[in-house]
């Protein structure tokens, strides 16, 4: 609206919501009002652009060969929490971060990879951090299996080959 007014009718009691700007940049606070479960009507979930500085937390995901993980998720948590997805370079970041304050920034688990760092903590945030870092480690896996005879004999000294993408 133009009067700077907003309103999400029609919401069932009981339920979880999360009210959050869209844009991050207008360096809006609180950065979002969660309503867990929702007890009634509220009507005094403001925001306020307060003046206060922001900063932007940015950086990749790379594999340990230096190739690009894009489309994983990556989550900031702490003061403000706010989800990405890394591009097809691998970059992700979280833009209107209020100055001071505690975050922690972690990709989401994966099937396919551990990362190094887990997370990063960054207490009072006093400046835009944009060379933040992770490795994702490609998780190995292994083929197990016995050979056997048809009735559940083992049988002894049997050669078996890999092959494929070694």
């Amino acid at each position: 609206a133009t009067d700077g007014r907003y309103s999400f009718d029609g919401l069932e009691p009981a339920k979880y919501y999360t009210v959050a700007p869209l844009a991050w940049d207008a360096g809006l606070a609180p950065c979002h009002r969660v309503y867990s479960p929702l007890q009634g009507a509220v009507t005094d979930a403001d925001f306020f652009a307060n003046g206060a500085a922001t900063h932007r937390l940015a950086g990749t995901v790379i594999t340990t060969d230096g190739r690009a993980v894009s489309g994983l998720a990556i989550r900031v948590s702490g003061d403000c929490s706010r989800d990405t997805t890394t591009d097809n370079t691998g970059t992700f970041a979280f833009t209107g971060l209020l100055a001071g304050g505690d975050y922690v920034i972690e990709p989401a688990p994966s099937r396919l990879y551990d990362f190094t760092p887990a997370g990063l903590s960054l207490h009072g945030l006093s400046s835009s951090q944009t060379a933040l870092q992770f490795v994702a480690a490609p998780k190995l896996r292994a083929i197990t299996g016995t050979a056997a005879a048809a009735r559940g004999v083992v049988l002894a000294n049997v050669k078996l080959t890999l092959s494929g993408t070694v």
